[in-house]
């Protein structure tokens, strides 16, 4: 095994880094590309869920209480 003298690391660049790192996380086309590949019912699932928890935030409207 050979080891490169100091100062001599071939190091990236902080874009490239960060770059590499956002293709690695979830994005909407790739959530997108489940969903044409025959995984829509686990997105429709998951968009169900989505609006059934925010169905407490706007369901009740506005409510008084009197002291």
């Amino acid at each position: 095994m050979t080891v490169p003298p100091r100062g001599e690391y071939e190091l990236e660049a902080p874009t490239a880094v960060i770059a590499s790192y956002l293709r690695k996380t979830i994005s909407i086309s790739y959530l997108i590309g489940l969903v044409w590949s025959g995984k829509w019912v686990i997105a429709a699932c998951a968009a169900l869920g989505f609006l059934y928890s925010l169905s407490p935030l706007f369901g009740n409207g506005s409510s008084r209480t009197t002291a």
